[in-house]
């Protein structure tokens, strides 16, 4: 993964027991089997999605506990412009991909930015990353059907390539059952 994301740190008002680290970078970092990325942006206009507030999040894949914020940012009255800002002003913005998963796309400077896929639950939020072992087939069928070049990185990033048109139409064409759970998030 890039060097530059953040690594472990301890939140004074947190309990010194549980790392304090961004969520969303977490999600990036710790994912080996296929997080997308871009170098530029999918989406310029971010969504609502019901995700402000604090959470403690448990990584689905070794358990290891997490601490973050989402800060609400709107502009515009009309049309309004959704950004969530974590506690270390990393700027999400979601997209509602309309089968009750939202696209997240995290930019956090100096890095590609991260794809993702999100899922409101009752509790919180649940993080998702494509299966690229298992949906493999699905993955070129779909690439070939929007237009999109996917390129595995032995990082277990997967860039893409394409307009931002055909790569939301994409993401927008997997289905739950191509992803992988890995970030479970609890609103505090």
């Amino acid at each position: 993964m890039t060097e530059s994301l953040p690594t472990t740190l301890k939140s004074p008002r947190e309990p010194s027991s549980v790392p304090r680290l961004n969520l969303l970078a977490a999600l990036a970092a710790l994912i080996l089997t296929g997080c997308y990325q871009v170098n530029d942006p999918v989406l310029t206009k971010g969504e609502y999605a019901p995700v402000a507030g604090s959470y403690a999040c448990t990584n689905r894949l070794d358990g290891s506990p997490l601490v973050d914020s989402l800060v609400e940012q709107k502009s515009g009255f009309f049309s309004p412009d959704y950004r969530y800002l974590t506690d270390d002003k990393v700027e999400v913005m979601f997209a509602d991909l309309g089968n009750g998963l939202y696209l997240s796309q995290v930019n956090q400077k100096g890095n590609p930015i991260a794809l993702a896929f999100m899922e409101p639950t009752a509790k919180g939020m649940e993080f998702y990353v494509v299966n690229a072992m298992l949906a493999a087939p699905q993955i070129d069928t779909l690439s070939r059907q929007n237009g999109v070049t996917p390129h595995l990185l032995q990082t277990g990033w997967i860039p893409l390539s394409g307009t931002a048109a055909d790569i939301k139409a994409f993401l927008a064409s997997h289905s739950k059952g191509m992803l992988l759970p890995v970030l479970s998030c609890t609103k505090k």
